[in-house]
């Protein structure tokens, strides 16, 4: 097969520190490697041996597309950045992905994805032209922040250049700092800002003049109708505020603006990644929203820019859920860690976004020093001036000092798992640091403290086995589609048909009375979640590869079909329409097993083991979720993942993958090379 349809054809290869180019032809990864995250895999193989460190020349920044990336394939325009990721602790290859149009227009380039390595000897830029590839001078542009240079950028290269930047965090080597496309796409997690900035890299921008080829596009247009139906059509227009509440269930925000007149000015709209008929609202993940006109606080004008998720948690932080309200109360006497309000929350956000430093480390450190405070630890001395969590000058002041690693910024620069460490005992057992250097994310805590016992189990499990976090592209859709379907029937329909058990969703928590978790339920709450772990993170390495989005696909529930079916099979066909190959999705998800197995390859050469995945479990053991206080069982979650690594073909002491289970994927070279042999 030739793979002309589908794939741009030439993945571009740029070496900073000779100044030197060369490209690759994409068909010599296919289609065993797919795209995006499973070629990234293999390249990372290949390329990233031990001892390559995140700052080293030697580490690679590839952003990468997916054969669907670039046409009509829905939910299909994001991208993703592989590397070492310098927030990893410690620091260990992983992924970053990103939204917005930056990705199709590389491929509109000609390009299935670029890898850079080296380091310029001073700042630059990397200018992509179609065949045309320039390193450009970029100390006029170094210093600025992620929004002020992609308007100088676009000045000089017009409004249809794509554009990746950094921001200051990056520039000073931030370990959370972010990669930034347009004004609401970010590649947050990893710290991959900071991998750019140690290349001296300020911005990448491309221009595309080329098309991408689809093998049938009759067929696609006529499945992305059907995926539009099936995923409910959410059309939503521009309109002015009225009234905006967090999914924390506070309302602060309009109060401030109707008080000064100014709330008829602002306007709220949906901003959609390319081809994308969801606008982030897909199985209720319905926050995201782009605000104009928004009267600043602290900086005099009209601000504008995109919210989201843990953004509107930034701005103000009240509890979801009965138990952490109730300590909030006899810890502060109110019904909100912080409330720094709409305007001036929005200001906040905005300056993080400009500074390129990770949102959603930041907002869990907001919520680290109000756990700190309630536990009456005075946190004046440790951060240099007062702690006042309701102030909007305070949370700028932190967000300054963390991008130019000033003071206790530096501290908190390296993010919350090294700033635990380094703090101490007394602050560091309130971290809210989960496993692998990333935070609390689906863990029945934090802006998930909804997710209830056992529904965070399955989670813990994708966390435990993963690189990084993984609810961003791998547990969207059991969360959205399933835990908070209040047709309990239903759903368990679907989990015996998707995992191939009705027990992966019990007990259910309206099952279990408030202390009353007998060993029955117990057995029971950690009965077959090895299957949902496994079911997802293989699907959410067919997605990356493509790629979709975790926040659209797979399409397990239908808000339309009477059964609430969706349709599981729907990536598959969309390769098929788009490059022509024939697949199903059985031969897909064994695709998406074998990439993963690269990936676990790629961390168990650079030592992972079992006690690396069981790290996750002092901390659950510790605090428990924040909905009941119910804590893992440690002794049952380590037989739980042990059955996981049965369910892999992996050594069920150690978490490696065996040598039969690496032959019968086709990864034999891979198995000599790790030196497997089975009993």
């Amino acid at each position: 097969m030739d793979f002309e349809c589908g794939w741009a054809g030439k993945l571009l290869w740029v070496d900073l520190s000779s100044g030197k180019y060369f490209t690759e032809e994409t068909r010599d990864y296919l289609p065993e490697y797919l795209g995006g995250r499973g070629m990234a895999a293999k390249i990372a193989w290949d390329n990233l041996i031990p001892g390559i460190g995140e700052f080293d020349e030697r580490n690679l920044l590839m952003f990468m597309t997916g054969p669907l990336g670039g046409t009509l394939a829905p939910a299909a325009g994001r991208g993703y950045v592989f590397g070492i990721a310098p927030q990893g602790y410690p620091p260990h290859y992983t992924r970053s992905g990103f939204g917005g149009k930056w990705s199709s227009i590389l491929k509109f380039a000609g390009y299935d994805g670029l890898i850079i390595k080296g380091r310029a000897e001073s700042p630059g830029i990397l200018l992509v032209e179609d065949d045309q590839i320039h390193i450009k001078n970029g100390r006029r542009y170094w210093g600025q922040d992620t929004i002020e240079t992609q308007k100088i950028l676009q000045a000089e290269f017009g409004l249809d250049a794509g554009l990746i930047v950094i921001g200051p965090a990056g520039e000073n080597l931030v370990r959370i700092a972010t990669i930034n496309s347009g004004a609401n796409s970010v590649a947050g997690q990893g710290g991959f800002g900071a991998v750019m900035g140690s290349k001296n890299l300020k911005a990448i921008v491309i221009k595309g003049t080329k098309g991408i080829k689809v093998y049938d596009g009759d067929r696609l247009l006529n499945l992305r109708k059907e995926c539009v139906r099936l995923m409910g059509d959410r059309q939503e227009r521009p309109r002015e505020v009225k009234k905006i509440s967090t999914h924390s269930s506070i309302e602060w925000q309009t109060k401030d603006l109707i008080d000064n007149g100014e709330l008829e000015k602002v306007t709220m709209a949906y901003t959609p990644c390319t081809a994308c008929p969801l606008r982030c609202r897909a199985s209720g993940m319905n926050n995201q929203r782009f605000f104009k006109n928004v009267p600043g606080v602290s900086h005099q004008g009209l601000l504008s820019g995109a919210v989201k998720c843990s953004d509107f948690n930034t701005m103000s932080w009240g509890s979801n859920v009965k138990r952490e309200r109730k300590k909030i109360r006899e810890k502060l006497g109110r019904d909100f860690r912080f409330n720094i309000g709409f305007r001036a929350g929005f200001e906040t956000v905005n300056l993080a976004d400009r500074y390129g430093i990770n949102i959603w480390e930041f907002n869990v450190m907001q919520v680290w020093l109000t756990e700190c405070k309630m536990a009456g630890i005075n946190l004046e001395p440790i951060l240099g001036m007062p702690f006042d969590e309701n102030g909007h000058l305070f949370w700028q002041t932190l967000l300054r000092k963390i991008a130019y690693k000033e003071g206790i910024g530096a501290v908190l620069s390296e993010g919350v798992a090294r700033a635990g460490k380094e703090l101490g005992e007394e602050i560091g057992a309130h971290s809210l640091h989960a496993a692998h250097g990333f935070a609390h994310h689906g863990l029945g805590t934090h802006n998930y403290a909804f997710l209830r016992f056992p529904f965070w189990v399955p989670v813990a499990l994708m966390w435990s086995t993963d690189t990084r976090d993984p609810m961003s592209d791998t547990g969207h859709k059991y969360c959205f589609d399933l835990v908070l379907n209040p047709d309990i029937k239903k759903s368990e329909d679907i989990a015996l048909s998707f995992y191939g058990s009705d027990k992966t969703l019990a007990p259910h928590p309206n099952e279990i009375p408030h202390g009353e978790l007998t060993p029955e339920l117990l057995d029971l709450a950690y009965l077959d979640k090895e299957k949902v772990a496994v079911r997802h993170q293989n699907r959410s390495m067919v997605n990356g590869s493509l790629i979709l989005c975790d926040g659209a696909f797979p399409l397990i529930f239908s808000p339309v079909t009477d059964d609430g079916f969706g349709d599981t099979a729907m990536e598959a066909k969309l390769l098929q329409a788009v490059s022509g190959i024939e697949i199903d999705e059985a031969g897909l998800d064994r695709m998406g097993e074998r990439l993963f197995n690269l990936e676990r390859a790629i961390s168990v050469r650079d030592g992972r083991t079992i006690k690396e995945d069981l790290s996750i479990v002092p901390g659950l053991e510790t605090s428990g979720d924040w909905s009941r206080g119910i804590k893992l069982d440690g002794s049952r979650y380590e037989k739980l993942l042990k059955k996981y690594y049965l369910e892999r073909g992996w050594d069920p002491e150690t978490g490696v993958p065996s040598k039969d289970k690496m032959d019968e994927l086709g990864l034999v070279e891979v198995a000599e090379k790790l030196d497997l042999h089975d009993p």
